[in-house]
């Protein structure tokens, strides 16, 4: 899913009009319809029933937009060695820069660093929300368990954020 997805879908949801989201976006309607396909795709379930003269919520799309409007975006930067993670509130029309702690990763030599500079994905399990960041791309941190990425918490909807441990990851 990405933030053009979403800021059609909330649009369209809004105004319940395919013309009229294109043109608050200022992108031609097919590409509002694209969008909109796209993520539905994605998620495996329509949000949206169509006919030539409506447009409605399903249920799903219904319980996708109250959940949509909060909603985080990663932002690589320095060729892929430095992430920062933004986070929304109005489905995507402003982000705001989100902090999150470091792990202060022990080194053999007895020195602390963060080796999870990189916000990968954000999902709820149980009511909480969870974050995996990961190494970016010169990453060669090896915990415990091996190659491995960092898992953070938030009972907030990630405002702020709570390390809570390392997490293997296959490296690719």
């Amino acid at each position: 899913m990405n933030t053009d997805q979403l800021k059609s879908f909330i649009q369209v949801a809004e105004n319940l009009n395919f013309a009229r989201a294109a043109e608050i976006l200022k992108i031609t309607q097919s590409a509002v319809s694209r969008q909109i396909h796209s993520l539905e795709d994605e998620l495996g379930t329509k949000l949206l029933h169509r006919t030539t003269r409506t447009v409605t919520l399903t249920p799903a799309g219904i319980s996708f937009l109250e959940d949509g409007r909060t909603g985080f975006s990663c932002l690589s930067r320095g060729a892929g060695t430095l992430g920062v993670l933004y986070r929304t509130e109005d489905g995507g029309k402003s982000f705001t820069e989100v902090e999150y702690p470091s792990s202060n990763a022990l080194l053999p030599d007895g020195s602390y660093y963060n080796p999870f500079v990189m916000p990968q994905k954000v999902y709820e399990e149980d009511g909480k929300l969870y974050m995996e960041a990961g190494q970016g791309a010169m990453g060669d941190y090896y915990g415990e368990q091996g190659f491995c990425h960092g898992l953070y918490e938030s009972a907030d909807l990630g405002k702020t954020w709570q390390y809570m441990g390392e997490i293997p990851v296959d490296r690719d």
